[in-house]
């Protein structure tokens, strides 16, 4: 499956590939898996597939009071207790992550201001690469 058109200029998303390659070389790890979750974003985006951020897609519930998973089959997030089962629970979120993620979401060129450990930015990136890769490879 491809998220992009061919032969379609995608000339912002370029520059943005750019622009990450250029300064992945100087930043320290946490700011590193930052960068990479909102360029992730900005590919889906692109696309026409970016994840619905706003509410649980289940509950309906906008400000979880668990963990939550994001769900590419579904094109958004669940709370874990409306997910019910830990299948693709391996890459949950805390609400503060997922704050996190519709800040970026929403705000991509601010991302370096970010102020993350590294233990959270990875938790970050895991659940983006996980909801990028099923949403391209199925």
């Amino acid at each position: 499956r491809k998220l992009l058109p061919e032969g379609q200029p995608a000339d912002k998303l370029f520059t943005v590939l750019d622009d990450t390659w250029r300064l992945l070389p100087t930043l320290v790890p946490a700011q590193r898996s930052i960068l990479e979750a909102t360029v992730q974003l900005q590919v889906l985006q692109a696309a026409g597939l970016s994840p619905a951020l706003r509410h649980c897609l289940s509950g309906g519930r906008e400000q979880p009071q668990e963990a939550v998973v994001l769900r590419a089959d579904s094109g958004g997030w669940q709370c874990l207790s409306c997910h019910g089962q830990w299948a693709g629970a391996r890459h949950s979120l805390s609400p503060a992550l997922l704050k996190v993620l519709r800040w970026l979401h929403r705000y991509p060129e601010q991302a370096l201001r970010l102020k993350s450990s590294y233990s959270q930015a990875e938790q970050l990136l895991a659940a983006t690469r996980q909801y990028t890769s099923t949403v391209a490879y199925g």
